[in-house]
């Protein structure tokens, strides 16, 4: 019998498999399935690809379904998306996604200027967020739960022996 894994779980610590979900299919069956996307080439310089969609949805011969698909991204600039529809499919696999899926978008690298510029504002919210949670833990009300890695107060601690 033919099969096609539908969904695979892991154990994350032994990466040894403990479960899959077959879907049995024939031989000559079309099938709409996942493919990963590998993006191939080099961009323009300093720029940054920004891969959107890491998968892409095709209908093929259940024998014949590819490992992944291939986008080019050779001498992208900035500004330009690869789509869906870019992506070079082989013979007897069809698109079953939209067309203007976006698959990865090149943008310009921020400059060293543009970093220092927003560097502040990162370093502001970095603070104004512990601040909030110093403020949380300074308002608990009394005998409510004390915030997680605060001390219990020393009547709390002692124990009858």
């Amino acid at each position: 019998m033919l099969a096609l894994p539908k969904a695979i779980q892991r154990d994350p610590i032994k990466d040894t498999f403990e479960h899959v979900d077959l879907l049995l299919v024939r031989r000559g069956e079309k099938v709409t399935v996942e493919v990963p996307v590998e993006l191939t080439g080099a961009a323009a310089q300093d720029t940054l690809i920004v891969h959107d969609h890491d998968t892409l949805s095709v209908t093929a011969d259940a024998t014949r379904v590819p490992d992944h698909l291939e986008a080019s991204i050779e001498g992208a600039v900035p500004g330009v998306q690869v789509t869906a529809a870019d992506v070079k499919l082989p013979a007897g696999v069809e698109l079953a996604a939209d067309p203007e899926l976006p698959v990865a978008t090149v943008t310009a690298a921020p400059t060293a200027e543009q970093l220092e510029a927003t560097l502040p504002e990162v370093e502001a919210a970095e603070e104004e967020a512990e601040a909030e949670v110093g403020e949380e833990t300074a308002e608990a009300p009394e005998g409510a739960p004390a915030a997680e890695g605060a001390e219990a107060p020393a009547e709390e601690q002692r124990t009858e022996a």
